[in-house]
């Protein structure tokens, strides 16, 4: 992996850091539900790595098609929807012990049914899955909210060593900006690589910032 590349693909680096501090602070949550984040990021990373190697590699394709652009959207299609399906069950597992069930199979049930519709419109394999990425965002946005009123409404309660308050926050504030810009990047193109991908880059980069920010100040017993 050389400088330039490095250079051209930083947010690797982030990646890379957010998975690294993650093991740092394993001790504080290695039996919490959260205690998968580690390999989570781990799969980001060798995720985007794999994306960037299929997108500037001509000899490195898992589909081939003569548009280039979609060549890597299978790779994220399953990410996406590993990704939801974790963070549903981690949020939901504050919830109260009567209510989980309910939550969780209703929030898995709502994003695996986007995931079997979405391929009758686009495909699969070519085609990034917008309506199930939109649909599961949605759904983990309505989780985050949940879980931070609850947390927030606690008295004499601060969340600023709470691991999962800084995991979610980082999630509901990049997903609740990311929609909009989602869906310029499929259906306006031109608008997103002239206007929007830095600002989606910036969303990243502060996402994985709080990540590390909950690592970084986590307690063990302020995890809730």
């Amino acid at each position: 992996m050389t400088w330039d590349f490095l250079k051209q693909n930083y947010f690797l680096v982030v990646y890379g850091l957010s998975f690294l501090m993650s093991l740092k602070s394993y001790r504080h949550y290695f039996d919490r539900p959260l205690r998968f984040f580690p390999m989570i990021l781990a799969y980001t990373f060798f995720n985007e790595l794999l994306g960037t190697l299929v997108t500037y590699s001509q000899d490195f394709q898992l589909v081939f098609s003569t548009q280039d652009h979609f060549r890597t959207s299978i790779i994220y299609n399953v990410y996406h929807l590993i990704f939801f399906a974790y963070f549903y069950w981690v949020i939901i597992q504050t919830f109260k012990p009567h209510l989980k069930n309910k939550w969780l199979y209703t929030s898995l049930g709502i994003l695996f049914l986007a995931n079997i519709i979405n391929p009758f419109y686009q495909d699969y394999f070519i085609y990034s899955q917008v309506y199930a990425y939109i649909t599961g965002a949605a759904v983990l946005l309505v989780l985050c909210a949940v879980y931070m009123a609850d947390l927030l409404g606690r008295k004499n309660y601060s969340p600023k060593h709470n691991l999962l308050f800084w995991t979610v926050l980082g999630l509901f504030i990049f997903h609740l900006l990311y929609i909009p810009i989602k869906i310029c990047k499929e259906f306006f193109t031109s608008i997103y690589v002239l206007q929007l991908r830095n600002f989606h880059v910036f969303l990243v980069l502060a996402m994985h910032l709080l990540f590390c920010v909950g690592f970084a100040r986590s307690r063990r017993n302020a995890y809730k």
